[in-house]
C-alpha cells in the first residue's frame, strides 16, 4: 500500500462545521490542508485522512479539524471526524456565559472537556464531582452527597423535584466509578443540561434577584 500527501486541496473552500464560540454550525474558511492518501494497487484510494486549518466566519476563531475517510468499508465509506479544541454540536458550555466559583468552574470545564472527546466513564465521574463541588460550594449539610442533595432543598436551592433529578445524576457517576458503566453521549449531554438548569437556581437567578434589590 503507498502513501501519498496532498496540500491544500481544498485551500479557501467553506465547510458548514460546529464552533464552541458560537455554540451552532457555522460557516468555516479552509485556511490550510494536508491529506495523507493510501493507496491500493490500480491506484485504488482506500484511507483518507484530510487535516485543515478551519476558520468560523462568524466569531473568526481558528480551529483543527481532521476527517477520514475509510473506502474499505465498502458499500458505504466510513467516515470519522475530529476538531481540535474538541467540541459537541449543541452543547454548549455554559461557563462562557456565568460567573462560576472556581472550583465549580474547573470541575465543569474538565468534564465538559471529557464529553467532547467522548470520554464516557470520566464524563460520568466528572458530573458527579460537579454535584458534588457545588454542595460544597453552597455549605450543604450531611456525610453522604445524597444526603447534602436533599438538604439543598431545604435550604430553597432546589426543589424536590430538582433533587430527584440530582439523585439521579448522582447513580450515574456512581455507576461509571464503581461499575464503570459507559452512558451515551446523548444520556450525558442531557445530564449536562440538568447542570445547567443547576447552576441557574444555585448561582445565576440568586445574583440576578441581588442586583434587582429582591
Amino acid at each position: 500500500m503507498q502513501i501519498e500527501i496532498e496540500t491544500n486541496t481544498m485551500l479557501g473552500e467553506e465547510t458548514r462545521d460546529p464552533c464552541n464560540e458560537c455554540g451552532a454550525k457555522t460557516y468555516h474558511k479552509i485556511l490550510a490542508s494536508a491529506d495523507s492518501v493510501r493507496r491500493a494497487g490500480d491506484d485504488i484510494e482506500i484511507i483518507r485522512d484530510a487535516h485543515q486549518i478551519i476558520q468560523c466566519q462568524g466569531c473568526k476563531k481558528l480551529s483543527f479539524k481532521k476527517t477520514r475517510t475509510n473506502r474499505a468499508a465498502l458499500p458505504n465509506p466510513d467516515v470519522t471526524v475530529q476538531f481540535f479544541p474538541a467540541r459537541i454540536f449543541g452543547r454548549n458550555p455554559i461557563y462562557k456565559k456565568y460567573q462560576l466559583p472556581n472550583q465549580v468552574f474547573e470541575i465543569y470545564k474538565e468534564a465538559h472537556r471529557a464529553l467532547a472527546d467522548g470520554s464516557v466513564i470520566l464524563t460520568g465521574m466528572g458530573i458527579r464531582a460537579i454535584v458534588e463541588a457545588i454542595c460544597r460550594d453552597k455549605n450543604a449539610s450531611g456525610k453522604t452527597l445524597y444526603t447534602k442533595i436533599d438538604s439543598l432543598v431545604s435550604m430553597n436551592i432546589l426543589t424536590q423535584d430538582g433533587a430527584k433529578v440530582l439523585h439521579g445524576l448522582r447513580v450515574m457517576g456512581n455507576e461509571a466509578a464503581h461499575s464503570v458503566k459507559a452512558h451515551t453521549i446523548r444520556e450525558l449531554s442531557i445530564a449536562f443540561e440538568v447542570v445547567d438548569f443547576l447552576f441557574l437556581s444555585a448561582y445565576v437567578l440568586p445574583r440576578a434577584a441581588n442586583d434587582l434589590g429582591m
